[in-house]
């Protein structure tokens, strides 16, 4: 006989859980959608059978509806942290039998409205939103509509409140801080986009500098800042009363960055200690030694964010405001070296 609690009725999460699935993959199986292996199904319906669970018409009627299709507004697409990041996201929607379409806003909080208003035209079951300054007037006809709706990665002010999921890069930034210190560094110059998909990061590196007892020279540059401009701003950081030895770069600015690291001749981690936010492990063949990096999983954070979007449109249950993957870590390499080398090169520079 079937089973309840005797106070509610058994919810769609409660049966995924009996049947050891996903709330997607049961919310599937139990509306008959393909996609699902027929093992599976069967032990969703047990499961359903077993806790006496029914499923809502009126949901039901609404998932009829869908198309089956998800959207993405991207706040700037260059970066192949991003592309790792779409990447991600496909895999796990088309794992679920959703189609994505991608729209890239290129830096522009104008177009990212527009482009949400076109996906919402377009009928998408869910959108994410990554970037973008006030999300307020492009999400609103989703939140209007109960349209589900995150932000990924950070969300700008807005009047309109949507569950961000995100991926707290602290515990790796005061890592990397703390590393530096250990090598004896007092002072390192940070060079962040003056555009950023992830907002907290600067004040991450504030914060992680000043426990470390570390002077950071902050810097935001344009994304168009090449190599000649680059290397200016780096002889002036290392030229500075606090003499910076260390050096920290968004992966946004890695390759005016690195452009400008040759043209000033200067050795890692001989004459400067480097690391970098955001991990080009494929660029290591080409580094020389490769860059120590604060790493965040990009494929792994579009992988979670279209998992918890899809339960959220099949199940109807919203996520928490703020869900932290903790996808974030410090990965050290030889370009961090100890503060007395770096002088000692300056030292020996100066007096030719």
């Amino acid at each position: 006989m079937p089973r309840n609690n005797g106070h509610r009725a058994p919810t769609l999460r409660e049966v995924a859980a009996r049947a050891e699935v996903s709330v997607s993959t049961a919310s599937r199986a139990l509306s008959g959608r393909p996609y699902v292996k027929p093992d599976v199904a069967e032990r969703v319906r047990e499961a359903a059978e077993a806790l006496g669970y029914r499923a809502n018409e009126g949901a039901r009627g609404l998932r009829a509806s869908q198309t089956m299709t998800l959207g993405v507004v991207c706040f700037q697409m260059r970066q192949l942290p991003m592309i790792e990041f779409l990447d991600g996201f496909a895999e796990a929607a088309e794992a679920a039998g959703y189609a994505v379409l991608v729209a890239n806003a290129r830096s522009s909080d104008e177009r990212t409205r527009a482009l949400a208003g076109r996906l919402f035209e377009r009928r998408v079951d869910g959108l994410l939103v990554a970037g973008g300054s006030d999300l307020g007037t492009a999400v609103r006809p989703y939140v209007e509509n109960q349209v589900p709706v995150i932000a990924a990665m950070s969300k700008g002010a807005s009047d309109i409140d949507v569950p961000l999921i995100m991926t707290s890069e602290y515990a790796a930034i005061r890592s990397a801080f703390a590393s530096l210190a250990r090598h004896g560094h007092t002072s390192v110059a940070y060079f962040g986009s003056s555009r950023t998909v992830y907002t907290p990061r600067p004040g991450y590196v504030s914060q992680a500098s000043a426990e470390e007892g570390i002077v950071c020279q902050m810097s935001f540059l344009p994304e168009s800042t090449d190599g000649e401009a680059m290397a200016g701003h780096i002889a002036n950081a290392m030229r500075a009363p606090t003499s910076a030895t260390a050096l920290v770069v968004n992966h946004s600015l890695l390759s005016p960055f690195m452009t400008a690291i040759r043209s000033l001749k200067l050795r890692i981690p001989e004459d400067v200690s480097v690391f970098t936010m955001s991990d080009y492990r494929q660029l290591d063949a080409f580094l020389d030694p490769p860059l120590s990096a604060v790493h965040s999983d990009g494929v792994a954070m579009g992988v979670n964010c279209a998992r918890i979007l899809i339960q959220w449109i099949e199940s109807g249950d919203p996520p928490p405001p703020v869900s932290d993957m903790n996808l974030s870590s410090w990965l050290e390499t030889k370009s961090i070296a100890d503060r007395a080398t770096a002088l000692a090169a300056l030292a020996a520079a100066d007096s030719h």
